[in-house]
């Protein structure tokens, strides 16, 4: 899934690119974290939730594990649905 075409697709779409600024030990482990959050994370699932950048190439040895706190995710569903509540078709088709 990692590396389906579609991500590279959406990449070039935007155009995304991750930038090697520093050699990162494979052996260490590693936080990334990324803000804005919520539903505006295409950045975070291009360079490092799939291979769209090449994130394996640039740093072998890297394993990534990505995720995302419960509340940013539900605040932005709550969000969602409080401004699509004019329109049940909407909330009923989310």
């Amino acid at each position: 899934m990692r590396g389906w075409g579609v991500w590279r697709a959406l990449a070039r779409y935007f155009p995304a690119e991750l930038v090697k600024t520093a050699e990162l030990v494979p052996k260490h482990s590693y936080i990334f974290a990324l803000h804005p959050h919520g539903i505006l994370t295409c950045n975070s699932w291009m360079n490092f939730s799939s291979e769209a950048t090449g994130f394996s190439k640039l740093f072998p040895g890297i394993e990534m594990h990505t995720g995302t706190a419960q509340t940013a995710c539900s605040s932005s569903w709550r969000q969602l649905q409080q401004e699509t509540s004019s329109s049940a078709y909407a909330l009923s088709f989310f």
